[in-house]
């Protein structure tokens, strides 16, 4: 199978998901080796509707792909390779400003294949978030 993160979340608000927007972008210009997708180059997607990348060439596996609207599941399998830090970290990002919303109308999930401890871009999200992370996975 390999390596995989997972989450189902709700469609998220302008407000938060510009917060979320802005520390991506931080997130994205710190890992090289990012682009669009697997065998599309160009610069990582990220704008008011979604967040798209992957890593380049072999440093690469499944885009990562995560819109604002209502997500009933997705995934993204990284194989452990270097642009999984993105991923975590953004995953991280996403995590944080939806447990700091407190009570949403609609509950969201984010799992992983792996334990917190192995998310690399933990600290990565802490630094673009600029405060300690209010999520965390439940091992």
């Amino acid at each position: 199978m390999g390596y995989t993160h997972y989450w189902k979340l709700p469609e998220i608000d302008k407000e938060t998901w510009a917060k979320i927007q802005a520390a991506s972008e931080e997130v994205v210009a710190e890992v090289p080796n990012l682009q669009f997708e697997f065998n599309a180059v160009g610069p990582p997607l990220i704008n008011e509707g979604a967040i798209r990348f992957n890593g380049k060439g072999e440093d690469g596996h499944e885009t990562f792909f995560l819109e604002r609207a209502d997500c009933e599941f997705n995934f993204c399998k990284t194989a452990r390779k270097p642009y999984d830090e993105a991923v975590t970290a953004v995953l991280c990002i996403v995590g944080h400003h939806l447990t700091k919303a407190g009570a949403l109308k609609d509950p969201y999930y984010i799992s992983s294949d792996g334990y917190f401890s192995d998310w690399t871009g933990r600290e990565l999200a802490t630094k673009a978030l600029g405060e300690d992370l209010a999520f965390a996975l439940e091992d």
